[in-house]
């Protein structure tokens, strides 16, 4: 049984027990789903596991989907960490990254995840600079009637890029933006 401190439709964006800049955030439905978007550091993997037993009010929690955007250690090394050091810990359904389609939509419940943009062998390779953070799925979350728009690290040429393909539909149109 959730915690009902939580559990109405939350974004909770995790603070980093390294003191450093990482991306990590647990998203609760209405309906007792449970998202995560990236985790952090693996120095952070106790934080992250806490949140989830106070959010979930149960001793191994369950996540119904985990998001990563990219791959910098700032967003990838806590679901790493806990994977093999403490994988009785949680429980997780299922993990996302790497939508080879722009079309890809997922309903957790009340929540709808939907890829805006996702990595592009063709965009990157013509790339300088800023690689990984211009390879971040760009997801949008609607929960609650809200929209939240999560960008990883999503450099200026991806925002570009994401102008271009978004121009004059409103499809970027959001209440929140990480």
């Amino acid at each position: 049984i959730m915690n009902p401190t939580y559990c109405k439709n939350s974004i909770i964006m995790l603070d980093s027990v390294t003191g450093t800049q990482m991306n990590s955030f647990i998203i609760t439905t209405e309906d007792g789903k449970v998202l995560v978007m990236d985790g952090g550091f693996a120095q952070d993997a106790d934080n992250l596991i806490g949140w989830l037993k106070r959010v979930t009010g149960e001793e191994i929690p369950h996540v119904d989907g985990w998001f990563l955007s990219h791959p910098h250690l700032d967003h990838i090394t806590c679901l790493n960490h806990i994977m093999e050091t403490r994988p009785h810990d949680l429980t997780v359904d299922a993990l996302y990254y790497n939508f080879p389609s722009l079309q890809y939509v997922y309903e957790f419940g009340a929540a709808r995840v939907e890829c805006l943009c996702s990595p592009s062998p063709e965009f990157n390779r013509a790339l300088n600079n800023n690689v990984y953070n211009n390879a971040s799925c760009v997801l949008l979350l609607t929960l609650g009637g809200k929209k939240t728009i999560f960008l990883g690290d999503a450099g200026v040429e991806e925002g570009q890029k994401m102008l271009a393909m978004y121009a004059g539909t409103g499809k970027l149109k959001a209440d929140y933006v990480q």
